[in-house]
C-alpha cells in the first residue's frame, strides 16, 4: 500500500482455548511440512518455504529427476528450494496495515473476512508498538535464533522461501516469526513456553473496529 500505516498484528482462533493458551504464554509455532501437508483452505499450501515440492504420502505422483540422461525413479519425496532459505518453525499473523486509500480499506475488509472464515472469529492483537518489543522478549525465551518479517508474494515459484509465498496467498497479508531452523519433513510443533504469559504484548478479542469514510463499521 501507499502512505499506509501500520496497526498492529492480528491472528485469528477458530478455539478459544487456543487464543487463550496463548495470551497465558503458549507459543505455538509449526512446521512447514506441516503447511505442505495440510488440506484446510488457508492453511494448506504445498510449496510452503520451497519452489516445488513432491510428497508421495500426499497422494502425488508421476514425478522423477534424469540425471545424465538416466532416470531414477519411485522416489518419495522432493523439496527444490531456489533462495537457498532453509526451514523454520513458524507462527504467523495478519498485518493490519490501513490506507487512505478507500479502495484499500474495503480490500482489508475483505481479506479480513475471508481470513476469519477460514481461521475463526476469535483473535489475538498485538499493537504496532509491541510488536519489535514482543520480538526480542522472544530471542529470551529460546536458544533457537529468532527473526521476524513480512511476507512478500510473487507469481514466481523461484522466489518462494520462508518470507515469500505465492500470489494465492496475498490476501492473508502475513507478518511471521521465524524460529531456529527444522528438518526438511518434520511435523512436529516448537512450543516456547512463558510462565508470566504475553498479556503486556498481546490483546484478547480487544474489541476493534474498522470505519469507512461512510461511516459504514467492521466489527473484528
Amino acid at each position: 500500500m501507499n502512505n499506509s500505516e501500520t496497526f498492529g498484528l492480528i491472528k485469528f482462533f477458530d478455539n478459544e482455548d487456543f487464543l487463550s493458551q496463548l495470551c497465558n504464554g503458549t507459543f505455538y509455532c509449526n512446521t512447514p511440512e506441516y503447511y505442505r501437508l495440510h488440506t484446510k483452505q488457508g492453511v494448506s499450501d504445498r510449496y510452503e518455504c520451497c519452489s516445488w515440492s513432491f510428497r508421495k504420502t500426499r497422494g502425488d505422483a508421476g514425478a522423477k529427476i534424469v540425471v545424465g540422461g538416466h532416470t531414477i525413479e519411485g522416489l518419495n519425496y522432493v523439496t527444490l528450494r531456489a533462495t537457498g532459505m532453509k526451514d523454520s518453525w513458524l507462527h504467523c499473523w495478519t498485518l493490519l496495515e490501513f490506507s487512505q486509500d478507500e479502495a484499500e480499506v474495503e480490500s482489508l475488509v475483505n481479506d479480513l473476512q475471508r481470513i476469519r472464515n477460514e481461521f475463526g472469529l476469535n483473535y489475538a492483537y498485538m499493537p504496532p508498538s509491541n510488536i519489535w518489543p514482543f520480538l526480542n522478549y522472544l530471542k529470551t525465551l529460546t536458544q533457537h535464533e529468532v527473526s521476524a518479517s513480512c511476507v512478500t508474494y510473487s507469481s514466481r515459484p523461484n522466489e518462494w522461501s520462508p518470507i515469500c509465498k505465492s500470489m494465492d496467498y496475498q490476501y492473508q497479508r502475513e507478518f511471521r516469526f521465524l524460529i531456529g531452523e527444522c528438518q526438511e519433513l518434520a511435523t512436529d510443533q516448537l512450543i516456547i513456553q512463558n510462565q508470566n504469559g504475553f498479556s503486556d504484548f498481546i490483546l484478547k478479542d480487544a474489541g476493534l473496529a474498522i470505519q469507512n469514510i461512510n461511516g459504514e463499521t467492521f466489527l473484528l
